[in-house]
């Protein structure tokens, strides 16, 4: 419950700091593993609830610039129903982010979304 919570809370704290360490002079294979790390132990406090959402996405013009791996988000799909979710990946020759829910499902999207 709450501990789980709060552990999960010191352990994404933990991470961004190495992250930010790491974006300073660390190899690029030690940051992907570290934002790995992060985007797993977000996607867990999505799970367990209250987690706070880093952005909303729900059509074009929502998001400038480009989206950190590990930002949670929340995005609208077409039947008007919002699902939280937490950005896994870029990837930039498609211009699409891969956001993983917490039922497991994947979805590769382009954000802001031109439709």
């Amino acid at each position: 419950g709450s501990q789980r919570r709060d552990d999960i809370k010191r352990m994404i704290a933990t991470a961004e700091d190495e992250l930010s360490t790491l974006s300073q002079c660390g190899p690029q294979e030690a940051r992907t593993l570290v934002k790995e790390r992060l985007v797993k132990l977000r996607l867990e406090e999505t799970v367990l609830g209250r987690a706070e959402v880093d952005c909303w996405v729900s059509g074009a013009g929502d998001l400038p610039g480009q989206i950190e791996i590990g930002t949670k988000v929340k995005i609208l799909f077409e039947a008007g129903k919002w699902y939280k979710g937490v950005v896994e990946k870029y990837t930039a020759r498609k211009d699409k982010y891969t956001v993983i829910f917490p039922d497991g499902y994947r979805e590769k999207i382009r954000i802001p979304d031109p439709d």
